[in-house]
């Protein structure tokens, strides 16, 4: 049996549940909650639907260490899936993908299920890289600009998303030059 609740109260019923059902464990923060996922490939679509408007940041790390983050303020009820698979392969792209993209460094990212849920996704890249920015590209008929951020001390790049598609590939750009943009015109 699973000790008495503390910290946030409202949300970790479901919690208890979940690791109870599909094993790992959890740790509680204030307004915080860090699960390990273990025996598990997909988090209940009720649980993460029982966050919506609580005031509640949930980190969820698997096994393989796919790690995201939901923020309950961020969260509806509508999304329609009956589960989660947030797990996602990681893998260094070849030189021949990286100078298509136009960088030296570069991943090749695919997530194993679609979803639709407003989280944050971190993808560890390594400390050796802290400090340098990861631009998130959609592969298509032309390659989409995503979104970019810094990579923090600890390695991980860190990607807000609504949305993922598992028959996407997405890649991670080191240090894409930015585009060239229009000229600065001097005031007259």
């Amino acid at each position: 049996r699973l000790p008495p609740v503390t910290g946030v109260q409202t949300c970790a019923l479901p919690i208890y549940d979940f690791v109870a059902q599909e094993g790992g464990t959890f740790a509680i923060g204030e307004n915080t909650m860090t699960v390990y996922v273990k025996d598990t490939e997909t988090i209940d679509q009720e649980f993460v639907d029982s966050l919506a408007g609580m005031d509640v940041t949930v980190t969820f790390i698997s096994q393989d260490g796919s790690v995201w983050q939901v923020k309950g303020t961020e969260l509806t009820t509508d999304s329609g899936a009956e589960s989660y698979d947030m797990r996602y392969t990681l893998q260094p792209g070849s030189e021949e993908i990286c100078q298509k993209i136009g960088t030296d460094s570069c991943y090749v990212l695919t997530f194993r299920e679609s979803g639709q849920v407003n989280s944050e996704v971190l993808i560890r890249l390594g400390n050796h890289l802290s400090l340098q920015r990861a631009t998130l590209l959609q592969d298509g008929e032309e390659m989409k600009h995503v979104q970019t951020s810094i990579i923090d001390t600890d390695g991980y790049a860190h990607f807000y998303l609504g949305s993922v598609d598992k028959t996407t590939t997405y890649f991670i750009a080191v240090n894409l030059p930015a585009p060239k943009g229009e000229p600065v015109q001097e005031e007259a």
